[in-house]
């Protein structure tokens, strides 16, 4: 009887195994919104005839103030990225890497391949990809677009070649949680694509010429307590007008 109890006290019920810290993260990672709307106060210099009235189209408004508005934004930019840089915790030790790096470098090629299977993906009508891809707010927009097309109708998008490209914005904004933010940047892609469609008799439609399209894609990774995430596209947006660019500078005066 003595050993039988002794048998029991050495058994322990299967204990529930737990998930590891890196899958809790990445969980926790899941929860997190991934669109929080556009970054309050980011400029996005106007060109061509946006630029006028900066220019002196009519409007006071010299180009020396819009180089002091870029100057100061620029500078608190990178005043916000290296304080969120180095303030995250070192990966091992003293003076080793630190857990965030900020991948400046990978912006541009980055905004360029995800803008290229976006609209490949959006034109397929692949939600798996678009979902994979996209912020809530734009892959929202994008199944609805899928949905409301001709179910008959076959879509292909394609870009002939990239003409220009230029990162226009670069910023981490800070949450309120310890090590928590989003990182969002701006590109300009300046591109030659086209949209061809196919009716269901496979004729193709017209209006699948080649055309010039200049865009501002906006993408987007976030931090949690200072894991990150992979790099999404929050949308496009357009140029700031004159009067934002007033704005901005009598604010960036007066802060």
């Amino acid at each position: 009887m003595g050993r039988d109890k002794r048998q029991m006290q050495g058994q322990r019920p299967a204990e529930r195994a737990e998930p590891s810290y890196k899958l809790q993260q990445q969980q926790m990672m899941d929860r997190l919104p991934n669109d929080i709307g556009f970054l309050p106060e980011t400029l996005v210099p106007p060109t061509g005839p946006s630029a006028l009235p900066i220019y002196g189209g009519g409007m006071s408004f010299p180009l020396l103030q819009l180089y002091k508005i870029r100057s100061k934004l620029l500078i608190r930019d990178f005043f916000h990225r290296f304080s969120f840089w180095v303030t995250s915790p070192y990966v091992r030790g003293f003076f080793g890497p630190r857990t965030i790096k900020l991948k400046t470098a990978q912006i541009m090629p980055t905004a360029i391949a995800m803008h290229r299977q976006m609209y490949t993906a959006f034109a397929a009508g692949d939600k798996n990809i678009l979902r994979k891809l996209c912020g809530d707010g734009l892959y929202n927009s994008f199944v609805a677009r899928i949905e409301s097309r001709p179910k008959a109708e076959r879509w292909e998008w394609s870009v002939v070649r990239y003409e220009a490209t230029k990162k226009v914005s670069n910023r981490i904004a800070r949450l309120p949680s310890e090590g928590t933010g989003v990182h969002q940047a701006v590109v300009r892609i300046v591109s030659v694509q086209r949209l061809r469609k196919w009716d269901k008799a496979g004729k193709e439609i017209k209006g699948g010429e080649e055309r010039k399209v200049s865009e501002y894609v906006v993408v987007q990774r976030s931090f949690w307590k200072w894991v990150e995430s992979e790099w999404t596209v929050w949308g496009t947006v357009g140029e700031s007008d004159w009067v934002e660019v007033r704005d901005e500078w009598k604010k960036a005066i007066r802060s």
